[in-house]
């Protein structure tokens, strides 16, 4: 088969998000299929990585992203239909030139859309099965923002934004043959909210050869909590769990240490945590196993997110004991207290915290369990499969 693909972002290096997702379906499909890309990158530098890609593609197309971006624009899309996260910053004529001409130049079997601000892109494409892979419910994921908004100004734009998202996104999954999300219950929100839509729930999985245990010396007590920290959803979890749940485990562990691994951290969560000598901000690093191996529990408090979380998947994978919130596990077929500890009310997190950090039998077969889990339901290989078989029938589609 030859397989257009169209992704927002360059799936180089699979760090973080729907990276990973994308990279593993193309290494996977490129075995078997060709495939040619055509991405989004954020600034130039990004160009060193298109080789890498071009071991698995057989064309590699890169369009600098421009996004009229501020508050001036941000007014403006106030008296437009169109969502301004997922059109307005994503719309670009070169982007809608560069795929024309490589539908122009090539017969394709099948066109992939990475996610649903590329979704914009299909209205020229006439005659061949489509198949979009959001990943996330973004319906949802703003419905939540909106719901936790503070601030009239925030709220005001948090409910505009969710609701032009939530009849764009019916919308767009319409001309789609076949639609994929990560997580099952972002699936049920969406059949809910979109009848008869043709959804089906892939999950992500996890390099399970690069995120595996090692033999590192732990510093005890220590947590850690991995991921991008602009990143609302990240800023809100560090935000409320260094001021309601660290405070209750530091009666127990008082030199206990809390590291957030993750580039860009935010003003507002670093005023938030000022008088906390034992939150330590790592900035940007080169391998997070570092900080994962050493820390003694893996924290998930995330109070909004959807989709499946790759940084529970991969401290999952090498063999760590996580505590969670459930948006933080959702998606992950897990069983609270044999594979993942899951508590919600900030009371019940710090508790779960702290009987880990006592427990060491505990976080042991936590982390075996846990392990075992990923390698069985989120294996690269296994799933693959399973994506395989969704491209062949949507391809067999006569249109």
């Amino acid at each position: 088969m030859k397989i257009l693909f169209l992704t927002a972002f360059l799936p180089y290096p699979p760090q973080a998000g729907n990276k990973i997702r994308q990279f593993n379906w193309i290494k996977y499909l490129s075995e078997k299929n060709k495939i040619c890309l055509v991405s989004f990158i954020e600034s130039t530098k990004e160009k060193e990585y298109l080789n890498k890609l071009r071991k698995y593609c057989l064309k590699v197309v890169a369009v600098l992203r421009r996004p009229k971006s501020g508050f001036k624009y941000r007014i403006i899309n106030l008296f437009q239909n169109s969502p301004y996260f997922l059109v307005k910053q994503f719309k670009s004529n070169e982007m809608q030139k560069k795929i024309n001409l490589i539908l122009k130049e090539n017969k394709f079997d099948l066109v992939y859309v990475s996610s649903l601000a590329m979704a914009q892109y299909i209205y020229g494409i006439k005659g061949i099965p489509k198949i979009l892979d959001a990943a996330d419910c973004v319906t949802r994921n703003f419905l939540q923002q909106w719901q936790s908004a503070t601030g009239l100004r925030h709220r005001i734009l948090s409910f505009i934004d969710w609701y032009k998202i939530r009849s764009y996104e019916c919308e767009m999954y319409s001309k789609f043959n076949k639609c994929l999300l990560a997580s099952p219950v972002d699936k049920k929100f969406m059949e809910k909210s979109c009848a008869a839509l043709p959804i089906e729930a892939i999950p992500n999985g996890v390099d399970l050869d690069y995120f595996k245990p090692r033999i590192a010396e732990e510093e005890s007590p220590s947590l850690v909590f991995t991921g991008f920290m602009d990143y609302a959803p990240n800023e809100d979890a560090m935000i409320h769990f260094c001021s309601k749940i660290l405070p209750l485990v530091e009666k127990t562990y008082p030199q206990i240490k809390c590291y957030i691994v993750g580039k860009n951290v935010s003003n507002k969560l670093k005023e938030a945590v000022a008088n906390k000598k034992n939150v330590v901000f790592t900035g940007f690093v080169k391998d997070i196993r570092t900080f994962i191996d050493k820390a003694t529990v893996f924290i998930c408090p995330l109070r909004m997110g959807t989709g499946i979380k790759n940084k529970v998947l991969e401290a999952m994978a090498m063999g760590k004991p996580v505590v969670s919130s459930s948006i933080g596990a959702e998606g992950i077929d897990v069983v609270p207290g044999k594979d993942i500890m899951i508590a919600d009310k900030h009371e019940e997190f710090a508790k779960q915290v702290v009987e880990l950090l006592k427990d060491k039998n505990k976080r042991l077969e936590l982390g075996m369990n846990a392990r075992r889990l990923v390698e069985n339901k989120h294996n690269w290989s296994s799933l693959g499969k399973a994506i395989d078989k969704i491209y062949k029938e949507v391809a067999a589609i006569k249109i």
